[in-house]
């Protein structure tokens, strides 16, 4: 295995997080290959389109892999992709109304918050999800279930953040 790949290797295992290498104690390890910061942009993006991929194809249990698109989506910090995560979300919250859905509806308003305090340009992203998550209360409630006080605080919140 090249140094390039055993270095890919050990970034994306750690999510491209130098404090879980350094927790770990492998990140004087991985700093050794001296990799730029180009390419580790280039390998969380990689990672993005391979979680993409991964729901859109149904490859995988959708809102624990939609927490790891999100996890990908933070960590590169590219706000870019925020609309194909929020198309994603939107299949992912389909015809659920369960507790997993709430999660996924958790995951999504924190990467959102994220890419807001950041300053990054998601305000038509930001306007859709609220107008996703309000079209959600109406046909949970009109399904008859009761919608949960958790739902109801993330959304709440939610409405809240600064949108500049």
């Amino acid at each position: 295995m090249s140094d390039i790949a055993s270095a890919k290797e050990l970034f994306l295992k750690y999510n491209g997080s130098y404090y879980l290498m350094s927790r770990e104690g492998v990140l004087d390890l991985y700093k050794a290959f001296n990799i730029p910061k180009a390419l580790e942009q280039s390998w969380l993006d990689e990672e993005v389109l391979r979680h993409l991929e991964k729901i859109r194809n149904n490859e995988c249990e959708k809102v624990t892999e939609f927490d790891n698109l999100c996890s990908a989506v933070r960590k590169s910090g590219n706000a870019g992709r925020m609309q194909e995560v929020t198309d994603v979300f939107c299949d992912v919250i389909k015809d659920k109304y369960d507790d997993d859905a709430v999660y996924a509806i958790e995951i999504m308003c924190e990467t959102m918050r994220f890419f807001l305090v950041e300053k990054k340009p998601v305000k038509k992203e930001m306007y859709e999800l609220l107008s996703i998550l309000e079209e959600y209360r109406l046909k949970y409630t009109g399904s008859g279930r009761k919608i949960s006080h958790r739902f109801d605080k993330i959304l709440d919140n939610f409405k809240q953040l600064p949108v500049s």
